[in-house]
């Protein structure tokens, strides 16, 4: 199987799930191959399991699926969210996220907009996501 075909074996293997109290979350269907749990694994790099790098998991590889070009380049073709409340979203449920607006606030020395700097953060969040997810889909 190769890189294409995973990615896209890897997207049609999310699913969304809701809980009692209405409120989604994504997980992988059942049966699904035990390379994507490790690099769903991988792409947490080290945190506890969250439902918001979930999503973006299935963010990344969904964006990922059917394209033709270097695969880099269309990781890095993904953006941040648009609206400011989801942004807030990922800063309060991403535990690793004000770690990436840090970065940006250190990294670039520049004075920008909250939710400048929070978009930025979260699309150095989704790039890192991708590396790993790529990373772990091409050692398969």
């Amino acid at each position: 199987m190769g890189f294409s075909e995973k990615v896209e074996a890897f997207s049609q293997a999310f699913e969304r799930k809701a809980r009692t109290d209405g409120s989604e979350y994504v997980v992988l269907r059942d049966g699904s191959p035990g390379w994507m749990a490790n690099a769903i694994r991988s792409a947490h790099m080290g945190s506890s399991p969250c439902d918001t790098v979930f999503a973006m998991c299935q963010r990344v590889v969904d964006h990922l699926t059917g394209y033709d070009g270097d695969i880099y380049d269309a990781l890095y073709e993904l953006e941040a969210d648009p609206y400011t409340h989801d942004l807030k979203q990922w800063l309060v449920n991403a535990s690793d996220a004000d770690a990436y607006v840090e970065e940006v606030m250190a990294g670039e020395g520049k004075q920008a907009y909250v939710w400048e700097l929070l978009a930025e953060g979260q699309q150095r969040h989704l790039y890192a996501i991708g590396e790993h997810l790529i990373q772990a889909i091409t050692e398969v």
